[in-house]
């Protein structure tokens, strides 16, 4: 019996080093953003693992967690982070094999997710079988490749327009489709039985897979949930899944539109064109119930776990960060974005600092960090009291006005906000970009002060990078952008 770790009863510690770049590669537990996710997540992958020990064999009762995430929320990282960790955690590594990570958005359209699945499966099993040389291990390996070959016959059946029996005489033709229905029919059970052998050779309980932003490409997306669904629902196979539950939705709702509807816009169409008596209220509802209940099946909602952004993460945990320029000392991630906002945006007041620094630690996680790692350089001091009496910074005003417009490029985009011209400190299009958008809006007496209190959530991003510039013009010194 795998014992879980307790609880902690006190706030874990973090500890951000903003040298590491923004790179996806695994981090230490103690550096993992997310470090509280993880521990949950350990906790179930033991539970199931206990489950496992004691239980018959299920089919249907699979193992499927949903990390779910925004884009840039750290989903990937933390996948990766989570690999490492569990393949060196003495009390799971001897009862889980973690096959590999997969990110289906790097495969090519035309594979087949299933194939991939078994081809990282076999390398697995292959390389272990070459190290046991003794005669039990011969019949593993003779039982292995049977197997193995046994689901060959349903596999065929993935073929695009695949059908050996055109060309057959009738009754070749009903006796091989009986035999190819079988292959068909009996896939699922032939991978299960596969998964138990694998897991035999491997001196496991279960066999771990892990799928990285599958919704990125709309392509792989429901093939790998279909996937899931119906092959590597056994209790023996844990599955990791991360992605933006809003993406999968929308892609989970063209699917089923494209099954009753005929097409993948009908769901969109029939909201538009809703003709009385032509029964589209009855196809959107149907649409809307297929596509709620697939999830809470494939997904149910005890096995979803957020990444939440920085701020949500400090309210619960003492989140640290540290930089090379700044000696060895870690100081608290608040502290450092305070400082950020005071010193290069030339914000006084502790109310607006306070505005600021949630609106920042409120967005993604990797733009959390890419613009303290931005930052960071400027930020001269051993501690937080150090930090916070600098003086202000025309090289740190730069740096934050950099960071700020990338931050919000595609909204200065949206509202056809001229950033080339803002970039080389033109002070008539900045004012232009403020009274447009102040009119947008809507506030005319408060807009054009540029904190981010904006109801609309683009015009509440899009006017971030103008404080910074507006900060660069009024000290007088020409900024290289």
């Amino acid at each position: 019996m795998i014992q879980p770790t307790a609880a902690p009863e006190k706030s874990s510690e973090v500890l951000i080093r903003l040298e590491h770049g923004d790179s996806a590669k695994a981090l230490s537990i103690d550096q993992l953003v997310h470090r509280e996710n993880y521990e949950r997540l350990r906790d179930q992958v033991i539970k199931h693992l206990n489950a496992e020990a004691t239980s018959r064999y299920d089919p249907g009762s699979g193992w499927t967690q949903f990390l779910d995430g925004t884009r840039g929320a750290g989903k990937s990282t933390f996948l990766s982070s989570v690999k490492v960790a569990l393949e060196n955690d003495a009390q799971v590594n001897g009862h889980l094999a973690f096959i590999n990570l997969i990110d289906p958005s790097r495969i090519e359209r035309s594979e087949i997710i299933l194939l991939v699945i078994l081809q990282q499966l076999r390398k697995r099993v292959d390389d272990a079988l070459k190290v046991q040389c003794r005669s039990q291990d011969e019949q593993l390996r003779e039982e292995w490749h049977r197997t193995f070959k046994g689901v060959a016959g349903g596999l065929s059946m993935f073929a695009k327009d695949y059908h050996p029996l055109n060309d057959l005489d009738p009754d070749l033709f009903l006796e091989w489709g009986l035999e190819r229905a079988g292959d068909s029919t009996n896939l699922r059970a032939k991978l299960h039985c596969l998964f138990s052998t694998a897991c035999r050779i491997l001196g496991v309980r279960a066999l771990m897979l892990a799928f990285d932003d599958a919704d990125t490409d709309s392509t792989h997306a429901v093939s790998l949930l279909e996937c899931i669904r119906k092959y590597l629902d056994a209790p023996i196979v844990m599955v990791l899944v991360t992605g933006d539950l809003e993406l999968y939705s929308l892609l989970v709702r063209q699917h089923f539109a494209q099954t009753v509807a005929g097409k993948r816009e009908a769901a969109i169409e029939l909201q538009r064109r809703s003709i009385q008596g032509d029964r589209s209220t009855q196809y959107l509802r149907m649409i809307d119930h297929l596509e709620e209940q697939y999830l809470l099946k494939l997904f149910p909602i005890h096995k979803r776990m957020q990444l939440q952004p920085l701020w949500n993460v400090m309210l619960r945990a003492n989140c640290r960060v540290t930089h090379p320029a700044w000696g060895t000392e870690p100081i608290h991630v608040k502290d450092v974005v305070q400082t950020i906002v005071r010193r290069g945006l030339r914000v006084k007041t502790s109310g607006d600092v306070a505005i600021y620094v949630e609106f920042l630690l409120k967005q993604p996680l990797r733009s959390v960090l890419q613009v303290m790692a931005s930052c960071a350089p400027y930020l001269r001091g051993s501690s937080a009291l150090t930090l916070a009496s600098e003086s202000w910074s025309a090289e740190l005003s730069t740096a934050l006005c950099r960071s700020l417009q990338a931050l919000a490029l595609t909204s200065l985009y949206k509202f056809s906000v001229d950033t080339d011209a803002i970039a080389a400190q033109e002070f008539p299009a900045l004012a232009q970009a403020v009274f447009d958008l102040s009119l947008l809006d809507g506030d005319i007496d408060t807009a054009p002060y540029l904190r981010p209190m904006s109801g609309a959530c683009t015009v509440f991003c899009v006017n971030q990078p103008f404080p910074s510039s507006l900060s660069k013009v009024r000290s007088g010194r020409k900024a290289v952008v």
